[in-house]
């Protein structure tokens, strides 16, 4: 008896946990391996992208009582590898972790498919989220039964503030899209030197392509900041290979530079992942309230000066009226955060050891961190003044076909979310084809008559957009809702 048993737990899987990425999978199976380690015997198979030949390998030769992985790789395999398939065709409990991400990464179709193979009567099917969107619930009626139960875990339970509840928030609306590279170096520098020795900060983009070209241009207007030449800069993303997602994930948590920037898109990464944190910068709109929410809780380190700032361009205040109303904004415009550099900068030349926090002298006295990378060289204020130069120096190096890739993925992004930001979609085209001007280039990109088009749109209703558009903002720079909108001119009247 003891033999069957152990036969069928070599043959066939117990738990099938799916997730979004490979790096979340990872984290799972780390945490399960914990819980698994109590129960002699118990083993757990990581399947995820890049080790398909060690992890068939695995899988063949020993058990397989739990099984995490992604839902691509676990369809791959059930689809290409006959073995697989017979093991898991007795598989009684399946978990969909995390999955409002998966539907927003498009991953829907391989958790059907996966969820169809699995022996539908005799298994328990278990899916956690953290917000309840229109798409899941949609998926939530294919993936379990019709009498399935909905537990809130939260329920009856009094609830602690959310962490983002203690981060100082701060929003920013550019004038121009030409701001946004200089604003983001000033934003970095600010936080080099008010967490000096220890400023880590992020950057959230709103494409792959977006960070991909925006970490090149601060490595060149790098000499500009406190630090100067001694800033890393680490940038994750979908254009890199999931192996390489995790080597750069775990350059930038090791880095010890005390002045390092890391530009990631990822909506699906978490905390933990990424690390503590000085300051979240989320440049342009965020994907979602949820998702923002999720990333400015990220910035945990302690005793720092903890802070979030959104960059915006003009066309984008309208979503933070109307989605991010609940965050506890305080307004920071270029004039404000320029003051505020200076008079820390003034403050590291007066006394540059007087600007770090005591524990870096200390930690330097004993040769734990090199001296040359903790400490700023004298003239932090004369090297910021050289960020309009660098600024100036960088437009004729910057490569246009690059710079017309980020522009295409910009529209992808932006154009379904006309209506959070409560423009119409001619808007978000006219301020896609300014952003050029951000990296430096003259004039606005080219967009055809053809592809206006096929959106829907005709040029003709320009002069009606661009005057919604100029109702919606007051013509004060600023969106407001129809009903403070009346209230207003009631006033006047």
């Amino acid at each position: 008896m003891e033999d069957r048993a152990r036969l069928f737990t070599r043959g066939h899987v117990g738990v099938v946990i799916l997730t979004s990425t490979r790096e979340r999978a990872t984290e799972i199976a780390n945490d399960a391996l914990k819980l698994v380690q109590r129960y002699e015997g118990f083993e757990l198979r990581l399947l995820v992208d890049g080790e398909r030949k060690t992890q068939m390998r695995e899988f063949m030769t020993r058990r397989r009582d739990v099984v995490v992985g992604t839902p691509g790789r676990i369809r791959d395999l059930l689809e290409n590898e006959d073995e697989f398939a017979r093991g898991m065709a007795k598989t009684k409990m399946l978990i969909f972790d995390d999955t409002a991400t998966m539907l927003t990464l498009g991953l829907r179709d391989d958790m059907d498919a996966v969820s169809a193979y699995l022996p539908d009567p005799a298994r328990v099917t278990w899916i956690y989220t953290t917000e309840l969107t229109l798409p899941l619930r949609q998926a939530v009626r294919t993936l379990l039964s019709p009498n399935h139960l909905f537990i809130h875990e939260g329920e009856g339970v009094d609830t602690p503030p959310e962490p983002w509840e203690h981060v100082k928030q701060y929003h920013t609306v550019l004038p121009h899209a030409s701001d946004q590279l200089p604003h983001l170096t000033k934003l970095i520098a600010h936080d080099q030197l008010s967490n000096p020795g220890r400023s880590r900060v992020v950057i959230f983009t709103p494409t792959a392509r977006v960070a991909q070209l925006f970490t090149t241009f601060l490595r060149h207007l790098a000499p500009s900041l406190p630090a100067g030449g001694r800033t890393t800069f680490h940038e994750v993303h979908s254009t890199l290979q999931p192996g390489e997602r995790t080597a750069a994930l775990h350059t930038w948590v090791s880095d010890p530079s005390g002045s390092s920037v890391l530009l990631s898109s990822e909506i699906s990464l978490k905390a933990e992942q990424y690390g503590p944190c000085t300051r979240i910068i989320q440049l342009g709109i965020p994907p979602s309230a949820e998702i923002y929410a999720q990333r400015i809780s990220r910035a945990c380190l302690p005793s720092a000066d903890l802070r979030a700032d959104l960059v915006l361009l003009q066309w984008e205040i309208g979503f933070l009226s109307w989605i991010l109303g609940q965050h506890p904004f305080h307004p920071c415009t270029t004039a404000e955060l320029g003051e505020s550099l200076t008079l820390l900068a003034e403050k590291s030349d007066s006394g540059p050891l007087t600007s770090f926090p005591p524990s870096v002298p200390a930690t330097e006295a004993l040769d734990q961190v090199p001296a040359e990378i903790r400490q700023f060289d004298p003239g932090v204020a004369a090297r910021l003044a050289t960020l309009p130069e660098l600024f100036e120096a960088l437009k004729p190096q910057v490569d246009e076909l690059a710079v017309k890739q980020t522009f295409a993925s910009l529209l992808g992004y932006y154009i379904p979310k006309s209506g959070d930001l409560r423009v119409s979609r001619q808007v978000v085209i006219q301020g896609c084809k300014d952003w050029p001007r951000a990296c430096g280039l003259q004039g606005e990109a080219y967009v055809s008559p053809e592809f206006v088009r096929r959106l829907g749109m005709e040029d003709t209703r320009g002069k009606r957009f661009a005057s919604a558009w100029k109702e919606r903002v007051g013509g004060m720079g600023m969106a407001v809702r129809p009903r403070m909108l009346s209230e207003r001119f009631r006033t006047r009247e």
